[in-house]
């Protein structure tokens, strides 16, 4: 009877105690916490990565382009593209290549660029501070100084030769008029007083007349006058539209935008002892047209697919090639999605992965080992997550997939496994004694009956005859009994030391 009760309270001690239980199910919270938080951000980087690989694989948008301006040594082309959302100052090499923003991009528009004489500067307007002003760029520093300060818009800024004035239109008098100024925004001076609207204007190159657009008599002509204002003479008689006046270099021909069949073609306009006589049609789709400083090319806006691109012509109108097209091309290595962006995408959803593990955290050492242990599984996934993905630029997809997987599979089922052990692998590495019987060492002791345990030698300070009375003081004794405890439990085999 003795022993069929001694034999029975032998076996109930194989049965976890309450708060054993509550350890090995607060463990298992660890990795099912671990299980929710990968399927909460696995998906986020898979979608990261498709993102990235949908634009790697975008064809380069075009440069589109409008208003161009030559640059006095011929070197470079300043022009006016919205590629960044808002229109804002680019300038690239007379050939197309290495395109570069001149301005920041800002919520505003930056328009109507030209070139200082000595092409250390550009001039041009901008809304940055609400209404158009007209302001000048350092292209040595790139620092921009605002040059009108007016509630009006002022526009189209046209460096004088000497470089001592600029010309703009503005409509602070209520109708668009021609302005000029000093080169540092003093001295302004209204130089057509009509009520018609006069604007674009561009200075003949010996500084002493300026050219300008007027619907003075209800269709938009080309007319003269002298830098003061008076003088004033028409150059354009036809029945349509003709606007954008802009010297040759020699104060030869004057080009100009004509609608004359209906859409934006570029004209040309000799002037022969000061009499105007007009050239054939270059019949070229385009406007707002700049010479070369030699005089014998044009660059142009003109319609470029759905966009509008720029061109350069001979000023006969032949020889056409598309800039923008030379532009696309020499920035498409430069837009490829880069690496740093692929480990970006799976960096943010790793840290938060980690983050999610950070609650883990518990006060009790069997289950704060098995939370940092899951970090540490977390850890290489992140590792091995920037490695495969970041570092190929998504290349290595499949066996990031099976790397990623086999880690999960292969932690979770370790982590797991452990907790039957009642240790973990952090525990062994510090040599830190579990807080939980070993599950098969109390088995063990309970297949050899009473008998055997009543016979077996307990080498312990504590005296104690069976298993569970040492639980028991391992539970509710004092530091010393709690050590004796640990010593006959290790030597009876129910724990041991790592």
């Amino acid at each position: 009877m003795t022993a069929q009760t001694d034999g029975g309270a032998r076996a109930a001690s194989t049965v976890p105690s309450s708060g054993q239980a509550r350890k090995e199910r607060s463990v298992r919270w660890v990795y099912l916490w671990l299980l929710f938080s990968s399927l909460l951000t696995v998906p986020w980087m898979v979608w990261n990565l498709r993102q990235l690989e949908a634009r790697s694989e975008e064809p380069v948008q075009p440069w589109t382009g409008s208003e161009p301006a030559w640059s006095p040594d011929g070197q470079s082309i300043a022009f006016v593209s919205d590629r960044t959302g808002w229109k804002t100052l680019y300038v690239m090499n007379a050939d197309g290549t290495a395109p570069r923003a001149v301005l920041r991009a800002e919520y505003a528009i930056d328009y109507d660029p030209d070139w200082s004489p000595d092409g250390r500067q550009i001039a041009y307007s901008s809304n940055r501070r609400g209404n158009f002003e007209i302001y000048v760029a350092d292209l040595d520093t790139g620092i921009s100084r605002r040059l009108t300060q007016d509630q009006s818009n002022d526009e189209n800024p046209s460096w004088s030769p000497d470089g001592r004035r600029i010309a703009f239109w503005s409509n602070r008098r209520g109708n668009r008029a021609v302005f000029v100024m000093n080169a540092d925004g003093s001295s302004v001076r209204n130089l057509t007083n009509l009520r018609a609207n006069n604007y674009w204007a561009d200075w003949f190159p010996d500084g002493e007349s300026l050219a300008f657009t007027s619907d003075r008599n209800g269709d938009e002509d080309i007319y003269l006058m002298d830098r003061d204002g008076g003088s004033e003479r028409q150059l354009t008689l036809g029945e349509y539209d003709e606007s954008w006046p802009r010297w040759s270099p020699d104060g030869r021909l004057l080009m100009y935008t004509t609608y004359l069949h209906g859409h934006a073609e570029i004209a040309l306009l000799a002037m022969e002892n000061g009499t105007p006589r007009p050239l054939p049609p270059t019949r070229v789709e385009g406007h707002s047209a700049a010479w070369s400083p030699d005089g014998e090319s044009i660059v142009f806006s003109a319609p470029w697919g759905d966009e509008t691109g720029l061109f350069v012509m001979k000023r006969d109108g032949t020889g056409i090639r598309n800039l923008s097209a030379v532009a696309t091309d020499a920035e498409r290595p430069a837009v490829a999605v880069h690496s740093i962006e692929y480990v970006a995408g799976v960096a943010r959803p790793a840290v938060l992965l980690l983050l999610l593990l950070v609650p883990l955290g518990s006060r009790l050492v069997y289950v704060r080992r098995h939370a940092q242990q899951a970090v540490l599984l977390g850890v290489v996934r992140v590792g091995s997550t920037v490695l495969l993905m970041g570092l190929t630029r998504g290349a290595l997809v499949g066996p990031w997939i099976i790397i990623n997987g086999g880690l999960w599979i292969f932690g979770t089922a370790w982590g797991l496994g452990q907790i039957g052990r009642g240790d973990c692998w952090l525990m062994r590495r510090r040599g830190e004694i579990s807080e939980l019987p070993r599950p098969w060492a109390a088995r063990r002791v309970a297949e050899l009956g009473t008998a055997t345990l009543d016979e077996a030698p307990i080498r312990t300070q504590a005296g104690a005859s069976d298993v569970e009375a040492l639980r028991a003081a391992f539970r509710a004794g004092s530091p010393e009994e709690r050590k004796r405890a640990i010593e006959a439990l290790k030597t009876m085999g129910e724990i041991e030391e790592f």
